[in-house]
């Protein structure tokens, strides 16, 4: 069972250095960015790889929880780190 539910449609944020897509949960406390350069080689073997992160909000700001290549584990660590989070603190979620 999915603890958190993120939205269909992400945010795109562009900054100097990187265009991203940020898809943040519902409760606000954790996100997926998708982020790629906007420099370099797109293709061959020097190519700049496309990053997911996983991220958490924390007393902080954004903490990165853990990096992927692909989209699909990010969500993933974020469920896990929600479940884990949710256990710690003792409530009680159906798996």
């Amino acid at each position: 069972m999915n603890i958190l539910s993120f939205p269909q449609r992400s945010v795109r944020r562009q900054t100097e250095a990187a265009n991203r897509r940020v898809w943040e949960a519902i409760g606000g406390r954790y996100r997926v960015v998708q982020s790629r350069c906007r420099f370099g080689p797109r293709r061959g073997r020097q190519a700049i790889a496309e990053v997911w992160r996983a991220e958490e909000l924390t007393e902080f700001g954004w903490s990165v929880i853990s990096r992927h290549r692909r989209g699909g584990p990010a969500f993933r660590a974020c469920q896990q780190a929600a479940k884990q989070a949710s256990n710690s603190a003792g409530l009680e979620v159906p798996s």
